[in-house]
């Protein structure tokens, strides 16, 4: 499930997926873009009605952007977290510089890649410091800024499971 809607009830989310289960539509049932505490209450509605549960959570993930350390990845723990954007928006792959933050204040409407990075407030000077300490260590080990992005994200138990372990990578050029 891509995102909870505010409107269906959860009852009646849980009940639709796990008939989706039980035709053999779908094999497994993931959520992603949906607070903890959502997530949590149709988890256990599953639970206590025999429904098919999440097996996964899919949130955005990178050195770039961890606010879900502090509740979601807690809970996802026992589910298994699929990560997306862990090269943050390409962040992190020293795509963008210092100077680009000038041009994605005038750019932040236009359909261009800095305008779209720059809409979601993810290019700011702490994410580009954050960059520049990844390219560092790229340096120091001999790899590439994304082969230590990613490493990191995998490094999370949350991340690497061996029922479900893997980051959404969404290159728009080979960089990595």
């Amino acid at each position: 499930m891509h995102a909870w809607d505010f409107t269906t009830t959860p009852e009646e989310v849980m009940r639709a997926l796990d008939d989706l289960v039980r035709a053999g539509k779908i094999l497994y049932v993931a959520i992603c873009n949906t607070p903890a505490w959502r997530i949590s209450q149709m988890q256990t509605i599953a639970d206590l009605r025999g429904w098919s549960p999440f097996v996964a959570l899919q949130v955005k993930y990178s050195l770039a952007e961890r606010s879900v350390e502090h509740e979601l990845l807690p809970m996802a723990q026992a589910l298994g977290v699929l990560p997306w954007s862990p090269l943050g928006g390409g962040i992190l792959t020293g795509k963008y510089r210092r100077a680009d933050l000038s041009e994605a204040n005038v750019a932040d409407v236009s359909p261009t890649r800095i305008g779209i990075i720059a809409s979601t407030g993810h290019l700011n000077t702490k994410a580009l410091d954050i960059a520049d300490v990844v390219g560092e260590i790229a340096v120091e080990l001999g790899a590439s800024r994304s082969q230590v992005a990613l490493a990191w994200t995998l490094l999370n138990p949350a991340v690497v499971r061996a029922d479900c372990g893997s980051a959404h990578v969404g290159a728009s050029r080979r960089q990595l």
